[in-house]
């Protein structure tokens, strides 16, 4: 009765680990993207890109941890999509929905760069430079 009872106790418990594994694993199953409220979803079709350089004005020496922000002008579509410069001012971002959007440019002791009416096209990568100003 003793074997018995051992067998069918670590039964249950080899159960009980295993269920409580499966339920902590992402369910791949259902869904492969998983989306939060944060998260814009992925675009489903084709995607634009844009890549730039942030320099100076004066003497266009590169601008590093500029902040490029694209904000799509149909306000349906609330992905606002950001990165920043490297050391060399260079900027990318790809898998974007196309669309027209805008440009904000901030980087700490310049002026801000913005424009508007940027028209982004399925399998483009539109070039997107800024100069900036230092604050007076």
């Amino acid at each position: 009765m003793g074997k018995r009872l051992l067998i069918t106790v670590l039964i249950f418990a080899a159960a009980t680990v295993f269920g409580t594994w499966i339920t902590m694993q992402p369910h791949q199953y259902h869904d492969s993207q998983k989306h939060t409220d944060d998260a814009p979803a992925k675009p489903t079709g084709p995607t634009a890109a844009a890549h730039g350089v942030v320099a100076r004005a004066a003497d266009h020496a590169p601008i590093a941890g500029a902040t490029i922000r694209l904000i799509p002008s149909d306000e349906r579509n609330a992905a606002k999509l950001s990165v920043q410069s490297d050391t060399q001012g260079y900027w990318k971002l790809g898998n974007i929905p196309p669309g027209e959007y805008s440009m904000a440019v901030t980087a700490g002791g310049f002026t801000s760069d913005v424009q508007r009416q940027l028209l982004l096209k399925a399998g483009g990568d539109r070039a997107l430079d800024s100069a900036l100003h230092p604050r007076p």
